[in-house]
């Protein structure tokens, strides 16, 4: 079934039976090429029950995030942690950027922690530990305990952001990973929808702890996330394949599970040819990371800068709005993320490309986020907020399917973490840095100064919109454009990952070269 051609993806995912040829939770394999249709898939359910413990753990991460935009400052005015609404910046941002240090900090061991235990282990850790970040953040009064629960239990022990893009290519395999994260997105719409609303709706109803009922809706989330992982999910183990000069590789990684995922002796490279791919794929690498830097920025910020400026005052260039009217807005704008992610995501990069739909949704954000402060109704405010913020978000699904692609499969929970962590430093400074500026150019410049953030948001997003256009067609998993080259006699071969870069001999019969080069008789893109 075409799970993505409509908004009951996940639903779908969920409730479609297993395939009888292949068990629950492998990984749907490689579109077969023909000589009468190449690119032709098979395409068969996904597994039910893998799908549905990554959106419930997706949910319980976004709803943590997410259900703080609406009273994030109304909060630290009632606590007395600031003077006023209006001064609410200088304190708000450090509660969102506390989770995002924190998961800056233990990135990469959570890429270790996929690779050496598997996604099973890192997934029951991470919703046990939103279970009780959740609590005890309903329960503090204080911002140093508020900032201290947030940085451990929101950030360093939540490793969703880490493992969600390999794993995807796990569960459901290359060829449809966009599937997956196109699913998971939307479910994190969903909760966006949801969320922003539950956190102005139900703040404030336990007088001595306004945040706790807010945060028992999150705890439920997580709960039942943990409960899916631990009855739902095998292992899952990363399959990690060291290329090595003398040849097949004798064992496995201490890490690496033993058995069906061990290299066959014709997908091993040569050292010169293993070498050179990560030679032509490390300035890439560090393009996509600086791009996943940017991203994590504006993200963060257009969702802490935009409901500062609604609930400031009309005299300084705000609206003027209360925290439950900026819950119903956020809520009403994440509507259009539902079918953004179910519907347009996928047939959008499978249209223009990943890296033609990233440089359009760049532009969109550029324009959108450049225009938002200068709205003084609702109804425009809420039409500029939804198209900056959904375009933003959606940036992060292009940049997490490039670094799955620039990278063999085996390497990918560890580059994975690495690519979380620079992107986790750009969500801590987004919301700190921008919410600190946007309260002091109000201070300052008064009304001229509130739309100072969002103009140098929109720079931002078009640095992203040149950026994605001058990566390389390797991103492209399995367009025109980035397609590794096979002999005629090939084409009706199944693909493999594991033999990706393996050396092919040409003597019998010569491929036809597109856009490919010859490095010691061996094509490569």
């Amino acid at each position: 079934k075409p799970l993505a051609s409509s908004g009951a993806g996940i639903l779908t995912a969920v409730l479609s039976p297993p395939s009888l040829s292949a068990g629950p939770f492998e990984a749907m394999p490689a579109p077969a090429r023909s000589a009468k249709g190449a690119g032709v898939e098979d395409r068969e359910p996904l597994p039910r029950g893998a799908v549905l413990a990554m959106c419930l753990t997706d949910a319980a991460h976004f709803y943590s995030v997410c259900s703080l935009f609406s009273y994030a400052g109304v909060m630290s005015d009632e606590l007395d942690w600031v003077d006023d609404r209006d001064r609410a910046g200088y304190v708000a941002g450090l509660l969102q950027s506390a989770n995002v240090f924190g998961r800056a900090v233990t990135s990469i061991l959570w890429g270790y922690v996929a690779l050496c235990h598997g996604y099973r282990a890192a997934l029951i850790i991470t919703n046990t530990s939103l279970l009780l970040g959740n609590l005890c953040f309903g329960l503090t009064t204080s911002l140093p305990s508020a900032m201290l629960t947030r940085f451990i239990f929101l950030g360093m022990l939540n490793g969703w952001p880490v493992v969600q893009t390999p794993m995807a290519a796990r569960v459901a395999g290359d060829a449809r990973q966009v599937d997956v994260l196109g699913m998971l997105y939307a479910c994190g719409g969903c909760i966006q929808l949801l969320g922003p609303a539950l956190g102005g709706w139900t703040y404030g109803l336990v007088r001595c702890f306004p945040a706790l009922i807010p945060n028992v809706v999150g705890a439920a989330v997580a709960l039942a996330a943990l409960l899916a992982s631990l009855t739902l999910l095998p292992p899952l183990h990363v399959r990690e394949d060291h290329p090595s000069p003398a040849g097949p590789r004798k064992g496995t990684s201490k890490c690496a599970p033993i058995g069906e995922d061990e290299v066959p002796a014709e997908a091993t490279p040569d050292a010169d040819m293993d070498e050179y791919i990560r030679g032509r794929r490390t300035p890439a690498i560090a393009l996509i990371f600086a791009l996943r830097f940017v991203q994590g920025f504006c993200v963060f910020a257009i969702f802490e800068a935009a409901p500062l400026w609604m609930i400031s005052s009309r005299e300084l260039g705000g609206l003027a709005l209360s925290e439950s009217q900026v819950g119903s807005l956020l809520s009403r704008s994440a509507v259009w993320n539902i079918a953004l992610f179910a519907l347009l995501v996928p047939r959008g990069s499978a249209a223009l490309g990943f890296r033609g739909f990233a440089v359009l949704l760049g532009a969109l954000a550029a324009i959108s986020s450049s225009g938002l402060p200068f709205t003084r109704d609702v109804l425009t405010a809420n039409l500029m907020q939804m198209i900056a913020a959904s375009t933003t978000l959606a940036q992060e699904s292009m940049t997490t399917v490039f670094t799955n692609n620039i990278v063999p499969r085996e390497r990918r929970s560890v580059v994975s973490g690495i690519g979380t962590m620079v992107e986790a430093v750009g969500k801590a400074l987004g919301p700190v840095g921008t919410s600190y500026l946007f309260a002091h150019t109000l201070s300052q410049w008064g009304c001229s100064g509130h739309s100072f953030v969002f103009l140098g948001l929109g720079v931002l997003n078009a640095a992203f919109a040149f950026g994605a256009s001058r990566l390389p067609a390797t991103v492209e998993n399995g367009s025109a454009s980035g397609a590794a080259i096979v002999p005629s006699e090939d084409l009706d071969a199944e693909p493999s990952n594991a033999k990706e870069f393996a050396p092919r001999d040409h003597s019998a019969s010569p491929p036809t070269v597109v856009g490919s080069m010859t490095v010691g008789g061996k094509d490569v893109l």
